[in-house]
Order: C-alpha cells, then structure tokens, then sequence
C-alpha cells in the first residue's frame, strides 16, 4: 500500500500540532529565559511545517497522484482478515484485560492468532501461547517488577 504525500503531509502536521500544543502544558522553570516546552515545542512546529511542505509538494505535482494505491497483497481477501484479526485482538486485549486477567485474555488472543496465521491444530497453537504468555508474565513480575493484572486467577507462584 503506498500514501501519497498529501495523506503523510496532513498526519505529520496533525502530530507536530500535537507535539506543540502538548508541549505547552510543560511548567516554566523560574529564572530561565525559556522553559522545558522549548525544544519539543521546536520539533513540533518542525513536524508541522514539514508536514505542510509534503502537502504543497504533492498538490503541485502534475498529474496528482491519488491519495492510497493498494497493491496486490493488500486487495487479498485473507491478507485484510489476518490485519483485521491483529487489531481486534489488540482491541479485545486492551478491553477484556482488566476483567479476565493477563493471562486468560492473552493466551486466548495469542493461540487465536496462531492458530490463525500457521493453521496447525488448536491444542498446539494454544499450548505455545500459553507458554509464551507464562515466560512474558514471569519476565514482566519477577525481573521488570510490573504487576500485570491478573483477573479471576489467583495469585501466582512467582
């Protein structure tokens, strides 16, 4: 899939007047001549203008070319199922996580997923999710110390 530079133009001004406007919020520190909203405020008015240089560029081009040009892989029906079957697991993670625990809804998501894009049998996919899910708890609890939330399970060994 290819944008055109209108479309990368206009998302990075969005996000440099985003960058600015957030940056605003940064406190003055007293006795300075300029505050800590100085340099991400900088970057953001860059990312801005060069945002609207990536417009300007693309609306004087002749001919103007369209704003998304698609190509093969992603007008493949099962390509478009696999991205859409990552962000609703990305979405049903960030809703059901708090509720079911880090556990639960990442094995269920992560074995969907394999078992989806490797089309082996479920027990094996979900048994390596499984797997997986425990060596990321383990390494988020124990070494990083981040609680991850556990839901309906009890607490863990570790």
């Amino acid at each position: 899939m290819i944008l055109s530079d209108r479309l990368w133009g206009f998302l990075w001004s969005l996000f440099g007047l985003a960058v600015f406007w957030w940056a605003q919020s940064f406190p003055i520190l007293p006795g300075q001549a300029y505050g800590s909203a100085l340099m991400p405020g900088i970057v953001g008015a860059g990312l801005f203008l060069c945002g609207l240089a990536l417009i300007v560029g693309d609306l004087r081009r002749r001919p103007r070319p369209p704003l998304v040009v698609l190509s093969e892989g992603a007008r493949d029906r099962a390509r478009l199922l696999d991205a859409a079957a990552v962000v609703a697991g990305l979405a049903a993670f960030i809703l059901l996580a708090d509720r079911l625990g880090f556990l639960i809804t990442a094995t269920a998501i992560v074995g969907g997923l394999i078992w989806r894009f490797r089309g082996r049998g479920v027990l094996l996919a979900f048994g390596l999710a499984l797997l997986a899910v425990l060596v990321v708890d383990w390494l988020f609890r124990v070494l990083l110390l981040v609680p991850l939330p556990l839901g309906p399970l009890p607490y863990l060994p570790w």
